[in-house]
């Protein structure tokens, strides 16, 4: 193993362990915050369940979160469920996946 590769398994196992960024920043040697983000990484089900708390919490906007919020409370988990299922990032937004 690289010895930089070392380093984002470090820096992955102190973030998910909730290590707050202002430490982790300092512990792996930075000096912007942003390059400590710029090293998250997140699996397709941490992905996927990001964007779909940012949907529940009305964070994130679009055509997905529109039809949700316009469903009746009891439908709207099938519906958001069956329409998260994948998801990547494009330089216009999230594309998600059925």
């Amino acid at each position: 193993m690289p010895s930089h590769q070392l380093r984002y398994w470090l820096n992955d196992i102190a973030d998910k362990g909730g290590l707050p960024v202002d430490t982790l920043t300092r512990w792996m040697g930075r000096e912007n915050p942003r390059d400590t983000e710029a090293y998250r990484f997140e699996t397709a089900d941490e992905k996927c369940k990001r964007i779909k708390d940012g949907i529940r919490a009305g964070e994130i906007h679009g055509h997905i979160s529109d039809l949700y919020f316009s469903l009746p409370v009891d439908e709207r988990e099938v519906f958001l469920e069956s329409q998260v299922e994948s998801i990547h990032f494009t330089p216009m937004g999230i594309c998600a996946h059925d």
